[in-house]
């Protein structure tokens, strides 16, 4: 053996526990690092697939019928009776009763009218 390779052996000998140490540490942090990437390009793709699959605009039509068939499937519709289609009727007798109160207004209004035309004759 050359002397080179001699003074090497001896060197790494000497300093074996400290270069052991050097390669666990870079063994260590370099699979750390291998983790993490992963775990970024798999969250990224789940990330975007979850984006895209979030709808932007739900009609009230469509959400009602959705929740009425799920508490139905589910078995609430006994514990909970109201359903989307028991709203709208709900807001149809408050459209009807507020179109009823406005002519209502309208009609008491026209009398208070008549009433003071009356009296000024």
């Amino acid at each position: 053996m050359s002397q080179s390779k001699v003074d090497q052996r001896k060197y790494e000998k000497k300093h074996r526990k400290e270069i052991l140490r050097k390669q666990k540490v870079k063994k260590v942090l370099a699979v750390t690092i291998t983790i993490v990437v992963i775990a970024g390009i798999v969250g990224s793709i789940a990330g975007v697939k979850i984006y895209k699959a979030i709808p932007k605009y739900v009609e009230a039509s469509s959400l009602n019928s959705y929740i009425d068939k799920a508490y139905s499937d589910l078995g609430y519709d006994s514990l909970l009776p109201a359903t989307g289609t028991d709203a709208e009727k709900d807001t149809t007798d408050s459209e009807e009763a507020a179109d009823s109160t406005s002519e209502d207004d309208t009609t008491e209004a026209a009398s208070s009218e008549e009433t003071a035309s009356t009296e000024a004759e």
